[in-house]
């Protein structure tokens, strides 16, 4: 759509700035302007992915891929926006529809050919607009959905290792910033790497290809039967520890780690997944509008709340107590792996 200026200002079309009119004493035109044009790529729609393009599309993007080969589940509707009548069916799908429900962005083009004296309107795919991948982020369309995308945001299943390794290796190639977002608790942790300013390792090394390569062993093994699900999650926490500092993690967390039966998915708080949303968004119209921002942003809910903060000493205590935990389930992994002759 054609933009125009009137005295200096920007004018979106009609539609759109109805939409976007309550952010404009906010947030200037040309910043909005580069936000709405930002390509972002959403690879997963669960409890960051989908709230992230949710929050998007309401302050203004209109360019956004969203991809997850997932189906909703009852109880993703206390923290992702999905309905009851949604259960069942793809979470990109549903994560698209609901978008266009907000501002009916089309993923396609028309193209009108003629002749000289009559014409034919024809749609083509294009790569604007609101598109999903029901797929998911795979090995074969990993390259192609960076290349298209400005800005990528990650909320990978935690339980594809691989992929999301995989992600950020070819944004690290392709020089494209990704954003990752952790909620523990009540606590919201957002993480930015700046592949796009810098060389760096995928992940700032965080997780290195020697131990994805493990993981996949760990995975075959589970998918055979040779191990059971809490001895393949206690792995993957252990392995997924990126950017978050045993001092970041609130209590209340810690204490669910460690009382929590082997193979229980994390809990997930609603209200955490709308503040990752909230600061994801602004880090993105940042990014795009060539801002400088931090590399890691938290924010504890309870903390800011609770008149009494919790107690520093029996938060150490307890990090004591589960740090020796996560090395140890890596530890028995390890010995577990080599146990099992292969097949």
């Amino acid at each position: 759509m054609a933009l125009s200026m009137v005295s200096g200002y920007m004018q979106f079309p009609p539609q759109y700035r109805e939409l976007v009119a309550p952010l404009e004493r906010f947030i200037p035109s040309a910043e909005q302007e580069a936000f709405k044009e930002a390509h972002i790529l959403v690879a997963g729609c669960g409890r960051i992915g989908n709230p992230v393009a949710e929050m998007s599309v309401r302050h203004g993007a209109e360019n956004i891929v969203v991809a997850d080969p997932d189906t909703v589940d009852n109880s993703n509707l206390s923290g992702q926006r999905y309905s009851i009548d949604q259960v069942g069916r793809n979470k990109a799908q549903m994560t698209a529809r609901n978008l266009r429900n907000i501002n009916p962005v089309s993923p396609e083009k028309e193209i009108i050919i003629s002749d000289g004296i009559s014409f034919r309107v024809v749609k083509e795919a294009s790569t604007s607009g609101i598109r999903s991948v029901k797929e998911g982020i795979t090995y074969e369309n990993v390259g192609r959905l960076v290349a298209e995308s400005d800005i990528i945001v990650d909320g990978i299943d935690i339980r594809a290792l691989d992929v999301m390794y995989e992600l950020h290796r070819v944004a690290a190639e392709q020089r494209k910033p990704v954003i990752v977002g952790y909620d523990m608790a009540g606590t919201a942790l957002v993480a930015i790497y700046r592949y796009d300013l810098e060389e760096m390792e995928p992940l700032n090394g965080e997780l290195t290809a020697e131990t994805i390569e493990v993981f996949k062993e760990v995975r075959r093994r589970y998918e055979l039967g040779d191990i059971s699900e809490a001895n393949f999650m206690n792995f993957v926490n252990a392995c997924l520890k990126g950017p978050i500092s045993p001092l970041d993690v609130p209590t209340e967390q810690i204490e669910e780690l460690l009382t929590r039966v082997g193979g229980e998915r994390t809990p997930q708080l609603g209200t955490t997944a709308t503040m990752i949303s909230a600061l994801v968004v602004e880090t993105i119209r940042a990014i795009v509008s060539g801002k400088e921002v931090n590399d890691k942003i938290v924010v504890d809910s309870a903390t800011l709340v609770l008149r009494r903060k919790g107690n520093f000493i029996k938060k150490l205590g307890l990090l004591l107590r589960l740090l020796p935990k996560l090395e140890g389930d890596k530890r028995n992994m390890k010995e577990l792996l080599d146990k099992i002759p292969p097949n």
